[in-house]
């Protein structure tokens, strides 16, 4: 059963869409970005995502962590927290902290939404309204911060999402008081367990998609820069064979050491090549 917050979520959405197929320019941008979004490559990827958080979910009910309402906690979480990490899988190769500072900041949310927030649910028009609300301060927040001189208006709506929390921490503060028997401790402990699992298992799909795609990009350019199907063939293998999961590597291998392998002409000469990148020897254009 969903519970206010979720119903109003899900209100929100529906009207969205239906406004959507009234209007003819949202529709044809919709159909094209589902025409994308659900490309093999991508089809792929979202039926592996959906499988893996329900095998997680189920493995955590066969051990004896479910709870009432873990199936659809999962799937609230799947669609809210679970897709935006998995969407940050270009940023994955781009520095050592991604794993540390993504789950970093997925177990301070959880524990602030799940032991806090959630454990108070608004009446439904106070859920519309608050929804709303924030929906225009983090959209408004992103639009500002694209504009130099929109960075007072960014302020100020930082500003308004910081008093709104605030105002949402003593509503539920003061309501954790005044009914404080009748939070059920062990639901609310495995309702907080939960969702770090599954980040934990959603960022190490990142890391491997990340790599992946890495080495999909790497093996593009070796293609553009090198006629020769044997070369491509060995450059690639020398690749995979040298740098194996380091996503650092794979993904910032480009430039003069990514041409210099495409042309190298024997397997040492090849593997040569990644050696000096690993060194950090510097190639000169």
């Amino acid at each position: 059963m969903l519970n206010n917050r979720e119903l109003a979520s899900a209100i929100l959405l529906a009207i969205g869409l239906i406004a959507a197929c009234f209007s003819g320019c949202l529709r044809s941008k919709l159909l094209s970005l589902a025409r994308t979004v659900f490309d093999w490559k991508l089809s792929i990827l979202w039926i592996t995502y959906v499988g893996l958080v329900a095998a997680t979910t189920y493995g955590l009910h066969r051990v004896g962590l479910g709870y009432p309402g873990s199936t659809k906690d999962a799937v609230v979480w799947g669609l809210i927290a679970g897709l935006p990490i998995l969407f940050k899988f270009g940023d994955a190769g781009k520095g050592p902290r991604f794993a540390r500072d993504t789950l970093g900041g997925v177990v301070r949310v959880t524990a602030f939404v799940e032991f806090f927030v959630n454990l108070y649910v608004f009446p439904l028009l106070v859920e519309l309204f608050f929804q709303v609300f924030i929906a225009v301060i983090v959209v408004g927040g992103i639009v500002a911060a694209t504009n130099q001189k929109m960075l007072p208006a960014k302020k100020l709506l930082d500003g308004l999402a910081a008093v709104t929390g605030l105002i949402v921490v003593f509503l539920v503060g003061r309501h954790l008081i005044q009914h404080h028997d009748e939070v059920e401790g062990r639901s609310t402990l495995l309702s907080f367990l939960q969702p770090v699992i599954l980040s934990v298992v959603v960022v190490a799909m990142t890391y491997i998609v990340a790599l992946v795609s890495s080495y999909e990009l790497a093996f593009m350019r070796i293609g553009w820069g090198q006629p020769s199907r044997r070369q491509r063939v060995r450059s690639k293998l020398v690749l995979l064979g040298t740098l194996h999961v380091r996503l650092g590597m794979v993904h910032n291998f480009a430039g003069m050491p990514l041409r210099k392998l495409a042309d190298a002409t024997s397997w040492r000469a090849a593997r040569q090549v990644v050696r000096d990148y690993k060194s950090g020897v510097q190639t000169v254009e």
